[in-house]
């Protein structure tokens, strides 16, 4: 039991940390004449920043300066994409660079998804809920609810638990996702 605490804190202690790092983050840069590639690698080696984006997309070789004390993240990103077409959206430590005509003719908007786990004996606090091929995830609280912003209407929800059957629920048109552990079937049951 004492384990399973000491699990349980350290499990939620790391999600709160992960939430606040891009907003708690800053960062100093001085460069002059350097491609926003250059910068972009600057930031990942001086931070637990990273990248996505594709050069095919995006012009990463546009030339820019930035002299920058103590600031945020999104500060940074402002002022070296000001003038460009690419558009960032900022995941706790993942950065994803868009081409904006592009974003803008995909839908990018962001579901909620909130729910409880349980089993025959109550709820379940810990219970891992990540999008599916992303490091993008939760843990359900201590009486087992949970809430997460999907970015896609078509994603999966894995939903896993040590000693537990790993439970895929796609979420097309859901909000409410409740997860259910019943021993005699020894699997998850939806409800919703």
């Amino acid at each position: 039991m004492k384990l399973t605490t000491l699990l349980l804190t350290i499990a939620i202690c790391h999600t709160f940390a992960g939430s606040s790092y891009s907003q708690n983050t800053r960062l100093n840069l001085d460069i002059k004449d350097a491609t926003i590639k250059d910068v972009l690698t600057l930031i990942e080696d001086q931070s637990e920043f990273f990248f996505l984006y594709s050069s095919k997309m995006i012009d990463v070789n546009r030339k820019v300066d930035i002299q920058s004390t103590d600031k945020k993240i999104s500060d940074i990103l402002d002022e070296i994409l000001t003038g460009t077409d690419i558009q960032y959206v900022v995941r706790d430590r993942q950065i994803l660079l868009l081409n904006k005509e592009i974003s803008n003719s995909v839908n990018f908007q962001q579901v909620k998804i909130t729910g409880s786990v349980s089993d025959e004996n109550g709820p379940l606090p810990g219970v891992n809920i990540q999008i599916e091929g992303t490091t993008v995830g939760t843990v359900s609280d201590i009486n087992g609810t949970y809430s997460l912003l999907v970015p896609d209407q078509n994603a999966v929800l894995i939903f896993s638990y040590i000693g537990y059957v790993s439970q895929k629920i796609p979420i097309t048109g859901l909000s409410v996702i409740d997860i259910s552990w019943l021993l005699i079937s020894r699997a998850w049951t939806k409800r919703v």
